[in-house]
């Protein structure tokens, strides 16, 4: 590209900005929100914050908290789900976050509960499970998978803290 525009001069300097500009939309179009992020890494200062504003701004806080974010279609709940921050899927919770909502994206139909299971955040599946989570798989089309999942939430947990103590931890989205 270099030899194309002469190495240099007015043309390779537009044609460097142009580029420069293409890059920022991208990367502003592919980010995580700011509330998605502060959730996954439990930050509720940050977030409560976050929902003041947009709450003062006269935004609907039940959209905001269920809103998705454009990459993988999570919302803040299944970030903090995903991140076992319990304190935080509580509060969101509290302020009308969908405990059983799901993604559109691959992989498809991942709710918090999964997420949580999937990390092993025991506590994290007991708020969600109090609050009406479903523990289910969109991918059960075997009427005997349902048979499997366990009605007790108790018993759920505490299998679930032997499997941890065995197992290692699943990998990272």
């Amino acid at each position: 590209m270099l030899l194309l525009h002469g190495a240099g001069g007015d043309n390779f300097a537009q044609l460097l900005e142009e580029q420069n500009a293409a890059i920022r939309r991208k990367r502003r179009a592919t980010a995580k929100p700011l509330l998605h992020q502060a959730a996954q890494g439990g930050h509720l200062k940050i977030v409560r914050l976050l929902v003041e504003r947009a709450a003062s701004a006269g935004q609907d806080i039940m959209v905001l908290v269920n809103k998705p974010d454009p990459v993988k279609s999570l919302t803040p709940l299944h970030w903090a789900a995903y991140a076992g921050q319990a304190d935080m899927a509580e509060y969101l919770i509290s302020l009308g976050a969908d405990v059983n909502a799901r993604t559109t994206r691959p992989p498809l139909h991942q709710s918090p509960i999964l997420l949580a299971l999937e990390g092993r955040h025991s506590e994290t599946m007991r708020i969600l499970l109090d609050h009406g989570a479903i523990l289910d798989s969109p991918y059960a089309t075997d009427s005997a998978f349902a048979h499997a999942i366990p009605k007790d939430k108790e018993l759920l947990l505490r299998e679930q803290l032997l499997i941890s103590m065995f197992i290692p931890s699943p990998p990272t989205i």
